[in-house]
C-alpha cells in the first residue's frame, strides 16, 4: 500500500526513530492506550511495520501480540499489545500526549490510505466474498416458523366476530410473507454470487465487471438448464409480489389507477408479462403464496446440492469465497480432498481466532 496518504504518514512520523528490540525502558511510566477508542492496536502495528518498516517483535511470548520500541525526541518508548492490555511505556510521560496526537492523526491518514487502496484492488478484482449462507439459513428458518405459527392461528381468528382482530391477523400474515419473499430472493442472489467463482463457467474479468457495476446475479448466470423450470416460476413470483405495490419505473409489472365514469378508482395492470389488465396480485398475501414460494425454495436448494455437491460443501462450511479459483483446484476434485481442505481451512480460522496468540 503506497499512496499520497502513506507518504503523509511518513512525513508525520519522520521524527520517530527505530531502536533495537526488545528494549527495556528505564524508569518507565505507563499509559493505557485502550482509553483512546480510536487507537486500534492492529492499525498502529501496521503503520510501524508496513509503512515505516520498523522491525517489530511479533509474538515474543504467549499472550503478547507485538512489542514496538522507538525513539522520539531522544527518549525511548515502547508499545505492547497484550491479550488484556494495550499500553505505551516511556521514559518521559510528559511527551505521551504529543505521541498520542500524532498517532490519532496518522490513523485518520491510514484510513484514507486504506480506502484508496481498497478502491483500486476492487477494480482489479483482488478481493474475496463474505459468505452469509448460514446467516440466511437461520433467518429464513426463523421467518418460516413465524409464518407457520401465524397460519396455524389464522383460521381460528377468522372465525371470530372481532373485525379488528381479523384485520390485524391478516395484515401480520401478509407482511411477514412479504418479508419472506424479499429474503428468499436476496438469498438466491447471494448464493449465485458465491457459487459462480467455484464453477468452470467462471470468468474473473466478466465477474468483476458485474460486481463493479452493481449488477445483480440471476439464476440464468449459472448457465445450467436444470434450473429452467424453477427460474421461470421464481421470475413470475418476483414480478407479482416482490414489488406488487410498485408502479412507474419500480417494476415491470406496474399498476395504474383508472378513473372510470361512475365507478370508484380501478386498479389496472400494465405488466410486461404476468400482470395485465385487471389480473394482478391482491393487496394481501396468504398461505397459498407462502407454500408456493417455500416449495420453490426447497426445489432450488435440492438442485444446488445435487448439481454442485462439492461447491455447496465449501459454501456451507467456510466464511469466505475467494475469486482466485486456483485455490480450489484440488478442493473440487473429489469428496475426500474437499472434506480435507474444509477441515484445514476451519482449523486455520480457529487458530486465527485464538486469543492466546
Amino acid at each position: 500500500m503506497n499512496n499520497k496518504y502513506t507518504k503523509e504518514i511518513k512525513k508525520e512520523m519522520i521524527t520517530f526513530e527505530e531502536v533495537n528490540y526488545p528494549y527495556d525502558v528505564n524508569s518507565e511510566s505507563v499509559l493505557n492506550l485502550y482509553k483512546y477508542s480510536d487507537l486500534d492496536p492492529q492499525i498502529i502495528g501496521n503503520i510501524f511495520s508496513n509503512i515505516l518498516n520498523f522491525k517489530i517483535d511479533f509474538h515474543p511470548i504467549e499472550k503478547i501480540d507485538y512489542i514496538i520500541s522507538f525513539k522520539y525526541k531522544n527518549k525511548i518508548f515502547r508499545i505492547e499489545n497484550r491479550k488484556m492490555a494495550f499500553e505505551l511505556f516511556g521514559e518521559d510521560d510528559s511527551i505521551f500526549k504529543e505521541i498520542i496526537d500524532i498517532f490519532m492523526e496518522c490513523i485518520k491518514l491510514y484510513e484514507e490510505a486504506l480506502y484508496e487502496y481498497s478502491k483500486l484492488e476492487v477494480k482489479k478484482g483482488n478481493y474475496s466474498l463474505r459468505n452469509y449462507y448460514n446467516y440466511y439459513q437461520e433467518k429464513l428458518s426463523f421467518i418460516e416458523n413465524e409464518i407457520i405459527e401465524l397460519i396455524n392461528n389464522y383460521d381460528k381468528v377468522m372465525k371470530s366476530k372481532d373485525y379488528l382482530k381479523k384485520s390485524i391477523a391478516r395484515t401480520r400474515l401478509s407482511n411477514i410473507i412479504e418479508l419472506y419473499y424479499y429474503n428468499v430472493y436476496s438469498y438466491i442472489e447471494h448464493i449465485i454470487c458465491l457459487i459462480i467463482p467455484l464453477l468452470d463457467i467462471y470468468n474473473k474479468s466478466d465477474y468483476n465487471e458485474k460486481i463493479n457495476n452493481s449488477r445483480s446475479f440471476k439464476i440464468k448466470d449459472l448457465k445450467n438448464h436444470v434450473f429452467d423450470n424453477i427460474e421461470e416460476r421464481f421470475d413470475e413470483l418476483k414480478c407479482k409480489y416482490r414489488n406488487r405495490l410498485g408502479h412507474g419505473m419500480i417494476t415491470h409489472e406496474k399498476m395504474l389507477i383508472v378513473n372510470a365514469p361512475g365507478l370508484t378508482n380501478i386498479p389496472f395492470w400494465m405488466g410486461d408479462k404476468y400482470c395485465q389488465g385487471f389480473d394482478g396480485p391482491s393487496l394481501f398475501m396468504g398461505k397459498e403464496e407462502y407454500v408456493e414460494m417455500n416449495q420453490l425454495l426447497l426445489e432450488f436448494n435440492n438442485i444446488l446440492d445435487e448439481e454442485y455437491t462439492l461447491e455447496m460443501n465449501i459454501i456451507k462450511n467456510t466464511h469466505i469465497i475467494y475469486l482466485d479459483n486456483s485455490k480450489y483446484t484440488v478442493v473440487l476434485k473429489d469428496e475426500e480432498s474437499n472434506s480435507l481442505w474444509i477441515n484445514m481451512y476451519n482449523q486455520h480460522i480457529d487458530d486465527l481466532m485464538n486469543m492466546d496468540w
